[in-house]
């Protein structure tokens, strides 16, 4: 791999968003898992459309919270990823139709396309529309900006979701859902590189410290409270590695609670892909080690 010596900095830990959601509730919890395609409407980059995957979960009130993957889907720009949080109220006319109102932010790049701080925002109204039973379509308009880049242009919104009930993890007593996983948790990540003695893409300078934000999520096996699997992906938002992101997924472990149950320490291992910018990551692979 072509960065070496890589520090991670407030790592697997995160900034919990979303941590223990839904911890005790009794049986499986409802989650929305979407795609679709965001258009841009000025053409200002070879990104001409992004494709999203994104899962969220109502906390209470209206109000929707999760995570969104959007990577390039049109024109020019194969490798272009950004990853971070959506959240969104929605407002309901009926047993069929209903309004969003929010936004995602988050970090990432690729594809020669953004060449400064990496940073995604969208503000975007939704109309959603039920079809069948667990499905929803979904037409919006929104604002997409990515700073450090051309792109600062409205968007028309395509998607499809689907409502699947999914256990969350510790302690619940209802019915399994089919796959028999527990979503454990959600949170959000900020992290901090601090490169040692790693060339730049294409040799030459130093490449110097960078800040990322995006999310992950965490699953286990029902009765096992010691162990469990997690997949992350970041972006960069700040100082260097514009363009930079990576995905990693691997097991982590825990000890048991101690000060007065209130801490645990961790200790994970993780295999990913990584990449863009002027970040030089070689063919990609990407291994990482963390504990705290």
């Amino acid at each position: 791999m072509g960065i070496r010596g890589l520090a991670r900095l407030a790592g697997a830990g995160g900034i919990a968003l979303l941590a223990g959601l839904g911890a005790g509730a009794a049986g499986a919890e409802e989650f929305d898992f979407s795609t679709g395609v965001d258009i841009m409407l000025r053409q200002q980059t070879t990104v001409h459309a992004l494709q999203f995957l994104t899962v969220t979960k109502e906390i209470g009130g209206g109000f929707h919270l999760g995570q969104s993957v959007y990577s390039a889907a049109w024109g020019d720009a194969g490798g272009l990823f950004i990853g971070g949080f959506e959240g969104f109220r929605r407002f309901t006319f009926s047993d069929t139709t209903s309004v969003d109102i929010g936004g995602f932010v988050g970090g990432g790049g690729g594809a020669a396309v953004v060449l400064g701080d990496g940073l995604m925002t969208k503000a975007q109204v939704t109309l959603n529309q039920a079809f069948a039973e667990g499905f929803e379509a979904h037409l919006g308009i929104g604002w997409t900006r990515v700073t450090g880049s051309a792109i600062n242009t409205p968007v028309l919104s395509f998607g499809l979701s689907r409502r699947l009930d999914v256990a969350l993890a510790p302690g619940h007593t209802g019915p399994r859902p089919a796959s028999g996983i527990e979503l454990s948790s959600a949170a959000g990540l900020a992290r901090a590189y601090v490169p040692i003695a790693s060339t730049r893409r294409g040799g030459g300078s130093t490449l110097k410290p960078m800040g990322l934000v995006g999310g992950e999520f965490t699953m286990r096996t029902p009765g096992i409270d010691n162990v469990e699997a997690y997949v992350s992906a970041v972006g960069a938002a700040y100082n260097e590695g514009a363009g930079y992101a990576e995905w990693l997924a691997g097991p982590r472990f825990y000890t048991r609670p101690f000060l007065n149950e209130r801490l645990r320490g961790f200790a994970d291992v993780g295999i990913g892909f990584a990449g863009g910018g002027t970040v030089d990551t070689g063919g990609g692979l990407v291994l990482a080690a963390s504990a705290g």
